[in-house]
């Protein structure tokens, strides 16, 4: 029966996702060079994600709460270096100095302050804000965006912090997001236009429209200026959605809002009993997918209602306008509660089937008539677009139901794609798949229109999200290389980065480093070249 167990355990998801970091790493030198970095390729690969799961005696329950660590490695003239640094937040600090964990996160609470009564927290907080900033945590750990001179680190709550891009500094003070727009939290997954104008989307509340969801335009990437360019009303009226990415393409931008939701209630209810944040977060299993299109020269919703079915969409991987069509890519997966999936206690079960450890997430592709006729049959279908099984169906209430077609059978997470296809017509997404030692270890290339895979896989290493780097002059969208992070599975200091030809996956090069302390997991992030005036993902 032991033996079975240890069959069935998903092998290295404990090792690789509790892991603890202590010691930051300064400037380290490569220990060892496999093969050769491109003469062309320049500038600085910065990562974001957790890093320390323990404080003291005290241990954070789910991977999304650790202090965040951001990684960085820095290129120049074939040189390569590799530093760690923990972001400075509030919660670092007052973390560290008490020595346990005081502040809480979205799946951990923290030691309730003996100071302060109930009937305290109810007045000073959730009587002047739906979502208090006092419940948020400015422990931004997900991702980075640098669109001109400044870097932020991003989390998907109103704070974010400002870095050094070469240091990984933490600069000043936490800035909330509600002091220069009005929305009370926000993704961490902005779009950067051609001229370095940061777009977002937010969530506010309305005490005479509710929940209203918000597309935030940064000039130059600068909290300083940010103004609302589109605001829509949520159909739900006690409930935040829950909006992890969105798309944008030349004319529209595209939110997904399914029914996965903050219930303002069970926030309360949780704020009151210090309880777990994570456990506001509500399935609503008798409610569709609703696909929202915002026109980005006039800020308006399109009057047509589009639905879909009840998937839950984490990463969109783009979308772009053809032939009166819409059509939007996006990684998705069936798990109605796909948080709890990661808490270090499921990483620890000896009999953890793969999919409760992480969403199988899939590439999938919905198609959105644009210009919808007033009048036609119920049931009819409305797409004409050619070469997509994708449809969108005249429902008897006025709406379109669309179905998604899929793209990729195999596990597809953490996609990008070459940027400079944002939004447009494009052919190739980058993302990771399931491996021989982990759920989630391998690179995987995925050609949207044939359906085409190359994958890179060395067994005993995990990759990261790769990052897609255009070759200068590049004429073909995938003429450059695809940058990720590799650990080992048994050396726990062990990181390297690996560079691959974007065209065939092989490996270009491989600089390997030891770091001072356990090197943890990254979830996202952005190459910078210092070279530019604008950045982009």
């Amino acid at each position: 029966m032991e033996q079975q167990q240890e069959e069935n355990r998903v092998a290295g998801s404990e090792d690789l996702f509790c892991r603890n970091c202590d010691k930051e790493t300064e400037e380290a030198e490569a220990v060892r060079m496999e093969g050769r970095v491109p003469e062309w390729l320049e500038g600085r690969v910065t990562r974001n994600g957790p890093g320390m799961v323990q404080v003291g005696a005290t241990h954070y329950d789910h991977l999304f709460d650790s202090l965040a660590m951001l990684h960085q490695f820095t290129i120049q003239r074939g040189r390569v270096t590799y530093r760690s640094r923990f972001l400075r937040s509030d919660s670092y600090t007052n973390n560290t100095q008490a020595n346990r964990i005081v502040v809480g996160e979205l799946g951990t609470v923290a030691f309730p302050d003996p100071c302060k009564t109930l009937f305290h927290r109810l007045m000073t907080n959730f009587f002047k804000l739906p979502v208090p900033a006092s419940v948020m945590s400015d422990n931004c750990l997900v991702n980075v965006c640098q669109a001109r001179d400044q870097m932020f680190a991003l989390t998907e709550t109103c704070f974010l912090r400002r870095l050094d891009p070469d240091s990984l500094t933490t600069l000043g003070k936490k800035e909330d997001i509600s002091n220069y727009v009005a929305v009370n939290m926000a993704t961490a997954h902005p779009h950067i236009d051609r001229d370095g104008t940061v777009f977002n989307v937010g969530c506010s509340f309305s005490l005479l429209n509710g929940p209203e969801l918000r597309i935030v335009r940064l000039p130059e990437g600068k909290l300083e200026g940010a103004r609302v360019s589109a605001t829509v009303v949520s159909r739900w009226r006690a409930a935040l959605p829950y909006v992890h990415s969105f798309a944008m393409t030349k004319n529209y931008w595209v939110i997904v809002e399914q029914p996965l939701v903050l219930s303002l209630g069970k926030m309360v209810q949780q704020y009151a009993t210090f309880g777990r944040l994570m456990n506001a977060l509500t399935w609503l299993p008798h409610e569709n997918l609703r696909l929202l299109v915002i026109d980005r020269n006039t800020g308006e919703l399109l009057p047509t209602t589009y639905t879909g079915p009840p998937i839950l969409l984490f990463h969109h991987i783009n979308a772009y306008e053809k032939d009166g069509h819409l059509v939007v890519d996006f990684s998705c997966t069936n798990n109605k509660s796909p948080y709890n999936c990661f808490f270090f206690s499921n990483f620890r079960k000896l009999d953890t089937d793969p999919s409760k450890v992480f969403p199988d997430a899939k590439a999938c592709r919905f198609v959105l008539p644009l210009y919808i006729p007033a009048k036609g049959e119920v049931g009819e279908q409305l797409v004409t677009l050619k070469d997509t099984t994708c449809t969108a169906i005249r429902t008897d209430g006025g709406e379109v139901h669309c179905s998604p077609a899929l793209l990729c059978p195999l596990t597809f997470e953490l996609p990008r794609i070459n940027y400079q296809r944002n939004g447009q017509p494009y052919r190739y997404t980058y993302g990771i798949t399931s491996g021989s030692d982990l759920y989630l270890q391998r690179l995987i290339k995925l050609d949207v229109v044939t359906g085409e895979t190359w994958i890179f896989h060395d067994r005993g290493y995990v990759a990261a999200e790769p990052i897609f780097v255009p070759a200068p002059g590049a004429t073909e969208e995938d003429d450059g290389v695809v940058l990720s992070t590799l650990l080992k599975i048994n050396d726990l200091r062990y990181v390297a980065l690996l560079v691959l030809d974007a065209r065939n996956m092989k490996q270009l090069a491989r600089v390997e480093f030891t770091a001072e302390g356990d090197v943890t997991f990254p979830f996202h992030g952005q190459f910078v070249d210092p070279r530019q005036d604008v950045h982009a993902y």
